[in-house]
């Protein structure tokens, strides 16, 4: 059985549609737990109104602390080995957990499985410019650098106990996942496939936007001292786009950089050949900003 954990805040105009691309699944040993953080709108009628002839489907109300809170809550609550998170504005593709199962049970051994996904905008629906492939992951934050993976809420099915060790961090209220996703993959070996399992809907995501507090947000807490390169590579990242998102707070916060100063020399040139390279392969013109 696969646990599906939906958390709900105010999405009562969208959450019918997630919950039905649940419950049409090809795939039907599954359960539903959702979430209520503590809405105030008319979600909780709609659906219970929706759930009450399913018993898969299971409502929990908390109150509100928010999304990490929320999918924590659902870990401890689930009952099978294996959980899936799909948020309530979003929706999942007919033979997502099919898929899912099928990895389980053809390629074993693993605690992360996972897959491609299409974005929506605007009523156009593409597939995500990831590109995933189809095998094992040799080097978990290469393949994240390179655009090659990402462990989106939707995409990724996870093994029940590899979450109860490293729950969300509850502080976080902007890129909580990511956070979480940097201790799994230091450890953990992922499988990949290049299918997509779940559409990811950006008209109706608000929660991804920066946050008043800069504390509130992963990229206040970058740690990369003694982290291997690629893993530093991609902190670097985040770091380099904190300053552009949130200005004076990310000064305050990184009055130093937090990179030994070798290692960000080393980076920077890596980064900057990578950019030569890609712009060599598409006979573009090159800047030299670091």
């Amino acid at each position: 059985m696969i646990s599906i954990i939906v958390p709900l805040y105010n999405k009562e105009t969208t959450i019918l549609t997630a919950l039905s691309s649940i419950q049409n699944q090809t795939y039907k040993e599954w359960e539903c737990l959702i979430i209520d953080d503590g809405s105030t709108d008319e979600g909780a009628k709609v659906v219970q109104d929706f759930i009450k002839d399913d018993a898969r489907f299971v409502y929990y109300y908390k109150h509100n602390g928010g999304p990490s809170s929320a999918r924590n809550y659902g870990v401890e609550n689930a009952k099978s080995d294996w959980i899936v998170f799909l948020d309530a504005d979003d929706r999942f593709e007919i033979d997502a957990l099919a898929h899912f199962s099928d990895l389980v049970r053809t390629h074993k051994g693993f605690k992360v499985y996972c897959c491609n996904y299409y974005i929506e905008q605007n009523g156009k629906r593409s597939l995500s410019k990831r590109k995933y492939i189809d095998g094992i992951i040799r080097n978990n934050f290469r393949s994240w650098y390179f655009g090659h993976i990402m462990l989106n809420q939707g995409s990724v099915m996870y093994q029940r106990e590899l979450l109860l060790k490293h729950p969300l961090n509850e502080t976080l209220r902007r890129f909580e996942d990511a956070c979480r996703s940097f201790e799994i993959m230091r450890y953990e070996r992922l499988y990949s496939s290049s299918k997509a399992v779940f559409t990811y809907i950006r008209d109706n995501s608000v929660a991804s936007g920066v946050r008043k507090n800069f504390q509130e947000d992963f990229f206040a807490h970058l740690q990369p001292k003694g982290k291997p390169f690629w893993e530093q590579m991609v902190l670097y990242h985040y770091y380099k786009a904190s300053f552009t998102l949130y200005g004076e707070q990310a000064q305050r916060t990184y009055p130093q950089s937090p990179f030994n100063s070798l290692t960000e020399l080393v980076i920077k040139l890596m980064v900057k050949w990578i950019r030569v390279k890609q712009c060599f392969l598409h006979n573009c013109t090159v800047t030299h900003n670091s």
